[in-house]
């Protein structure tokens, strides 16, 4: 059929007769342009056009209303009205979508208002409510001289019966057509001809694939893609592009795939329309450092962003705060947040001024110009190009939305704050989507299902056919019944679902050699996928290989990392670890990576949200502090606490809050049970909080504190160390032979104390009704079941492996090998050290 209407196109333009191609979609046309353009045929653009721009041509006048703004229009009828049967749920924006949905689509079907209200009670309780919504969605309309969609197909229907032009008019492409498409097709008379969207030949081949998951699945098409790199000529069609857009782009990404998606993108999720639009929240809000820490994401880089970066650490560790002033004094000399700021500074006054909305459109456009990229230079890379032309289509996206938004007030002249403008801003911007257009021509095409109509491609993938998926489950509308909806003749739920056939049949036809069928056998949760209805008595191939995308030679390969063995290196590590810790020795032996990444590197971590301050180190701390003075002085155990609690606050600026005050009484609690404890004898006197700084050999020196040394009359101690964490964390340190804490502060207590230890006792404070007691010996006069024996030779072993640990490291040993993987998840350094779990299964690399 479109060789037909292309020779027939061509004919015209050979015998000078007039005449032009209208199509549904953009995309289509502007195929049918492409083609004649390489059969060397000159015609104008407009010759080849889509329906929606010819209706254009006929009814200048009646200019249609966005999707967006007429959301608004829906939404504040809804507010206005207040009418009892939408009452409850007027409010909420996912009711506006839908009852907007509604509307426009008893439109397309050619119904008015008048026709809704004349319905059958029975068959439509809501008619009453729906149509004094659409009236006043039409008033709203009219003040804006806008109209809907089937309003100025009845326009151009008039108009076309007034023209006595003779231009033969082909309608192209069109799978089914409404009442009031028809109504100016047959306003058109005998110059219109309608031709179907006929199909390609057969495909010479049909694939079904059943890999096990999803990510399989697509990785599977990336592994055919690239075994017949014929891109521009290749398709993949989703029916359900939620579920797969973010799966193929990572596939794609991973294996070098160029591709193209056809989808249109929430505008809110675009980098640079956060930056805006939180930087006017920030403005009206009157410069949250919170908001302002958020923007510093999403600014474009200029240079290096290191000074951002260490800002945004400054910060973090100062809110909650407002204002600009604070923040400069925080940058200092810093030339790139000091540049951001002072920018800022400049639309500061923006939130007592008045405007129209007109002049704060422009304004808001004026934006970006605060954080603007710089000039470009004459060489960037292919994809830093693809990185700029993505930002310039958010931007423009964002300038539309503006001026849609400018759009809602009637009245031009009117002026109103920036805070009243950004009310409908935001929203627009909330329902507003944005798309790139292709740059290359040999690219995949990633297709919806209705989009993929428009397209004749040599393979064709289509995935997810699982049921419910493809076909769809058409919902029924939640206002009209299915007979109601019938009775004026608009598409019912039935007719949707009887479409799916037809567009299955028809996105199989655009496939002129293979045609891929693909559904996962399983879903995210692991269940059994219904597979779809069209592949039955289709034979389905199972056997999927894993595959993998194939490296460059520098890291195809994992090879074990060398050690450090340059002198001057290990003369570093030398230097800076003669003197550890416990706690660092602990560390070592779990991981060394982790050891270098933290004390050797001295990477600093991100300070805590003002909501995450009061973390379990700050617990720990307060409990230290409390217990220490408590044993000290013998203060009263509340007002001490109150006091500690308060100045820890105060230190770390920890907000008040119902967490902060939840954990304060945790911790007051478990300080009372342990304090109030009879388990535990208390007759012998006792030194606490003592430091020590012992030699292990020549090269290491260890140091600690030591919470608490019960002195008993036989000249032996009980070394204690609290623990305020869960009663597993602190019973593991006696089970892990990674802890050296016990035999080291033994080890410290006989040195430095002159004490042979008779126990070494953890004593978890935060026990709940009573607090536990974990570790080694025997205590006089109490019963603790979870103490175990002494070891044999106990101190001497633990020496030894501190003293090898730490040699091993000085000799540039540093690989990431954890002791046990439970710690890793915790691990600040995970994402950088690379320890890899070998594959279960085998995989072809392509």
């Amino acid at each position: 059929m479109k060789q037909q209407v292309l020779a027939a196109f061509r004919e015209w333009r050979e015998q000078g007769r007039p005449g032009r191609i209208v199509v549904p979609t953009a995309t289509l046309a502007e195929h049918l342009r492409h083609e004649l353009v390489r059969e060397g045929l000159v015609f104008r653009p407009r010759d080849v056009t889509t329906l929606h721009r010819f209706v254009q041509e006929l009814a200048p006048e009646s200019a249609v209303v966005s999707d967006d703004l007429f959301h608004l229009m829906v939404a504040d009828s809804l507010r206005r009205l207040n009418l009892p049967e939408f009452r409850k749920v007027a409010d909420l924006t996912g009711f506006h979508t839908r009852l907007s949905r509604t509307i426009s689509d008893l439109d397309a079907a050619g119904c008015t208002p008048s026709q809704i209200g004349g319905m059958r009670a029975s068959v439509a309780p809501f008619r009453d409510p729906v149509a004094a919504v659409w009236r006043d969605v039409e008033r709203q309309m009219h003040e804006r001289t806008l109209v809907m969609r089937g309003e100025s197909l009845r326009v151009a229907a008039a108009s076309a019966r007034e023209q006595t032009a003779s231009a033969s008019i082909w309608f192209y492409g069109f799978a089914q057509l409404s009442a009031p498409e028809k109504r100016l097709i047959d306003a058109l008379g005998s110059r219109a001809v309608v031709v179907a969207h006929g199909a390609v030949a057969q495909p010479a081949g049909t694939v079904v694939l059943v890999p096990e998951t999803a990510e399989r699945e697509v990785e599977e098409i990336a592994r055919r893609i690239i075994a017949n790199p014929s891109f521009r000529d290749t398709g993949v069609v989703l029916r359900k592009p939620e579920k797969y857009l973010p799966l193929l782009r990572a596939a794609f990404e991973r294996f070098g795939i160029p591709a193209h998606f056809y989808f249109k993108e929430p505008l809110s999720s675009h980098p640079a329309t956060r930056l805006l639009t939180g930087t006017v929240s920030a403005l009206l809000n009157g410069w949250e450092h919170e908001q302002i820490l958020d923007l510093l994401r999403f600014i474009p880089r200029v240079g290096t962003r290191d000074a951002l970066d260490e800002f945004a650490v400054k910060v973090r560790g100062r809110l909650p705060g407002r204002g600009l002033e604070s923040l400069l004094e925080l940058a200092g000399a810093s030339f790139a947040p000091q540049r951001v700021l002072k920018n800022l500074q400049q639309i500061d006054p923006w939130r007592g001024d008045r405007r129209t909305a007109e002049e704060w459109a422009a304004r808001l456009n004026h934006l970006p110009s605060l954080f603007g990229p710089g000039p470009i230079p004459d060489h960037v890379s292919s994809e830093e190009t693809e990185r700029l032309r993505f930002h310039a289509a958010g931007l423009a996206a964002f300038a539309q939305a503006m001026e849609t938004a400018a759009g809602w007030w009637v009245a031009k002249s009117e002026t109103i704050t920036l805070e009243r403008f950004w009310e409908v801003a935001r929203s627009v911007v909330g329902l507003a989507t944005f798309g790139t257009e292709p740059r290359s021509r040999n690219v995949v095409q990633v297709i919806s299902a209705w989009e993929a109509r428009q397209w004749d491609l040599g393979t064709l993938f289509v995935c997810g056919m699982v049921q419910k998926d493809f076909p769809a489950q058409n919902a029924r509308d939640p206002f009209f019944s299915d007979a109601a909806l019938r009775e004026i003749g608009a598409r019912t739920s039935e007719d949707k679902d009887s479409d799916e056939r037809a567009l299955f049949e028809e996105v199989c036809s655009r496939a002129r050699n293979l045609l891929v069928l693909s559904y996962p056998r399983t879903d995210a949760r692991g269940q059994r996928n219904l597979k779809s209805i069209f592949l039955v008595d289709r034979e389905e191939e199972t056997s999927i290989p894993v595959v993998r995308p194939l490296l460059d030679a520098p890291i195809a390969q994992w090879t074990q990392p060398s050690q450090v063995k340059s002198q001057d290196l290990l003369s570093v590590l030398a230097a800076r670890h003669q003197l550890m810790t416990v706690t660092s020795l602990e560390t070592l032996l779990q991981c060394p990576f982790q050891f270098f990444a933290n004390k050797t590197l001295r990477i600093e971590e991100l300070p805590c949200r003002p909501e995450d301050r009061l973390d379990f180190l700050q617990q720990g701390n307060i409990a230290h502090e409390v217990l220490k003075e408590w044993f000290e002085k013998a203060h009263d155990l509340d007002a001490l606490f109150e006091r500690v609690f308060s100045a820890s606050c105060e230190k770390n600026n920890i907000q008040p809050g119902f967490r902060t005050d939840r954990l304060r009484r945790l911790i007051l609690i478990n300080l009372r049970n342990f304090t109030e404890c009879k388990q535990y004898p208390r007759q012998w006197a006792a030194l606490v909080e003592q430091p020590f700084e012992l030699a292990v050999d020549d090269q290491l020196r260890i140091r600690g504190r030591l919470d608490r040394i019960d002195q008993m009359e036989d000249g032996r101690a009980v070394v204690i160390d609290y623990k305020f964490s869960n009663v597993g964390n602190t019973k593991n340190r006696v089970e892990d032979e990674t802890k050296l804490q016990g035999p080291l502060y033994a080890w410290a207590a006989e040195q430095q104390f002159g004490r042979t230890a008779a126990a070494m006792v953890y004593i978890n404070v935060k026990g709940g009704d009573q607090p536990k007691y974990f570790g080694w010996g025997v205590v006089p006069g109490a019963a603790l079941k979870d103490l175990k024996e002494i070891p044999p030779d106990w101190i001497a072993k633990a020496l030894v492996r501190a003293s090898k640990a730490a040699a091993e490291f000085r000799a540039g040993v540093i690989h990431p090998h954890p002791a046990t993987n439970a710690p890793c998840r915790y691990c600040d350094y995970r994402d950088a050290c690379r320890v890899e779990q070998p594959a279960a299964l085998p995989a072809t690399v392509l």
